[in-house]
């Protein structure tokens, strides 16, 4: 057995080696153009006598090493005992070692070894590196997975319509843009159209898109907006996803023909919040859009599927329109939202009443109309805004909730009521702004964006009218409600801005106080809105 010598030291160093070889060598040797560089910038100084430990510096061994010229040049370099040694160490002649094409990655190493250069130790791969877990940047949740097969198993029969029934928190955005992503890659030239009512709703469909197509797509396509101030024009959208409002896409269908038009390159329509769906402008829409292709797959997007929770002629409307099919979580022989609280999707919710006996008696006319209307007239609740009882128990709870949380929002009665409240919680040194459909939207984005701005400081957003759907806030962990509401579908969107769960980047726990004016009809727990209406949906 042949013992190897063990080296402690470098056979030769890059330093010694440029202050053997000649200046035509060196030339050939170092980085092309080096020296050039060296003599413009007046370092001509570097050629002489004592240029080897700077010139070492220039000098890449284990670029030479790969190239067969520069190897020659650096090996010729080399001494009798210097050659001799890295011969031994190497097990090849000097001859073998400059006639090779490309050194094998032992010899590289060896050789690398005797100019002094440092190399990782070579080892076998790891059993982590020959076999690494790849984790998808934006997967579905189980239950949303479920979910999703489910729509798709509806919408793809002949003329297929399905509702989707998730809670608000869950991820009904996102699951519908798994069921749209597929059905964009499994043709080329569709064209989803997603419908919805507010901006809120349609910048978070839109940028939700993005976020998903950029993961999972498998061509370009757009994205185009058409609501507010985006007027793109829409006769050559004929892939991707045009996501359009309500009272836009109403305004430029007044030509029916344009409707049509656009009604043959649909390949599927979803509408957002759909218990809207049945308003007659909305539903005059959709039936328009589908005229010429009534096979048109329909997507309905819900967290809670009835239109009221009084009119049950409406609610029967809204699931004859999407032919009774209705796909909602599966509670697993219980409540599908005390399941997902409880597996960390849902954030468990604390409950309380602020009952308020008003500073004014509702006359029977008052009376009457509440039992004729579908919700609270926004003359009534703006009376409520300005009761000055009912105003100093909400910002006295206010002032409470800012002691055990840092995000809170308050539904106020009305714009002047936001406006009041929010100024109070100021003077009283709590940080506070409002937002309604009044402010300018820029103004809005800047409050929104330092709303969501993670720190310390307690923050209440103040809002009318705005916020109800399409906002997502996952660190708010707490609601006060004072506006007031017979409707039990804006109860439920109110509630739902604070319900995201852990698991889903929100918050283990939330609080929802809600003001109950004593003359008016209060509300249950989330849970029990939730499995309102399903004594009318198949399931």
């Amino acid at each position: 057995m042949t013992r190897v010598p063990a080296y402690d030291s470098p056979g030769m160093s890059p330093a010694k080696i440029c202050a053997t070889l000649g200046d035509d060598d060196l030339e050939r040797l170092l980085p092309t153009g080096a020296f050039d560089l060296l003599s413009t910038l007046g370092q001509e100084k570097l050629f002489g006598p004592t240029r080897g430990p700077t010139l070492g510096k220039l000098l890449s061994v284990d670029l030479a090493l790969e190239d067969p010229e520069r190897r020659r040049i650096l090996l010729s370099a080399l001494p009798p005992p210097k050659a001799a040694e890295l011969e031994e160490r190497t097990g090849q002649s000097l001859q073998q070692l400059g006639s090779q094409q490309t050194l094998s990655s032992r010899s590289k190493r060896t050789a690398l070894g005797f100019f002094g250069v440092a190399t990782a130790p070579e080892s076998r791969p790891s059993l982590a590196e020959s076999v690494e877990t790849v984790t998808p940047e934006r997967p579905l949740f189980p239950h949303q997975k479920r979910a999703a097969a489910a729509v798709e198993r509806f919408l793809y029969r002949e003329g297929g319509r399905v509702m989707l029934h998730l809670p608000t928190g869950v991820g009904k955005t996102r699951t519908a843009m798994s069921i749209i992503s597929s059905h964009l890659r499994s043709q080329n030239g569709a064209l989803v159209l997603w419908l919805a009512g507010t901006k809120e709703l349609l910048e978070q469909a839109a940028e939700e898109f993005e976020a998903t197509w950029r993961v999972v797509g498998d061509r370009s396509v757009p994205c185009v907006r058409f609501w507010s101030h985006h007027e793109p024009p829409l006769d050559s959208v004929v892939d991707g996803i045009l996501v359009a409002g309500l009272a836009k896409l109403h305004s430029y269908g007044r030509t029916r023909p344009r409707l049509w038009d656009l009604g043959d390159r649909v390949t599927m329509l979803v509408f957002d919040e759909a218990h809207q769906s049945v308003a007659p402008t909305y539903k005059d829409l959709i039936e328009t859009l589908v005229t010429r292709k009534p096979s048109t797959p329909l997507l309905g997007l819900t967290a809670t599927p009835g239109r009221t929770w009084n009119e049950p002629e409406l609610d029967e409307a809204v699931a004859e329109l999407f032919h009774r099919n209705k796909v909602m979580i599966d509670g697993g022989g219980e409540n599908p939202i005390k399941r997902l609280t409880e597996e960390g999707y849902l954030a468990a919710v604390d409950f309380s009443l602020l009952n308020v006996e008003p500073g004014f008696q509702l006359s029977a006319q008052d009376l009457a109309d509440l039992a004729e209307a579908l919700d609270v007239s926004s003359s009534l609740a703006a009376r409520f805004g300005r009761d000055k009882k009912r105003n100093a128990r909400i910002i006295d709870r206010v002032l409470t909730l800012a002691t055990r949380h840092t995000r809170i929002l308050l539904f106020a009665a009305s714009v002047d009521n936001a406006i009041l409240l929010t100024s109070v919680c100021r003077a009283l040194g709590v940080r506070a702004d409002v937002v309604t459909a009044k402010t300018p939207p820029s103004e809005r984005d800047r409050i929104v964006r330092r709303f969501k701005r993670p720190d310390s400081t307690p923050r209440v957003l103040v809002n009318f009218g705005v916020l109800t759907t399409g906002f997502d806030a996952p660190g708010a962990s707490a609601a006060l409600i004072a506006r007031p509401t017979k409707s039990l579908v804006l109860y439920s969107q109110m509630v739902g801005r604070v319900l995201r769960g852990p698991r889903a980047g929100g918050t283990e726990r939330c609080e929802v106080v809600t003001v109950v004016d004593t003359t008016l009809p209060g509300f249950g727990s989330i849970a029990e809105a939730f499995t309102n209406w399903e004594d009318i949906w198949s399931e």
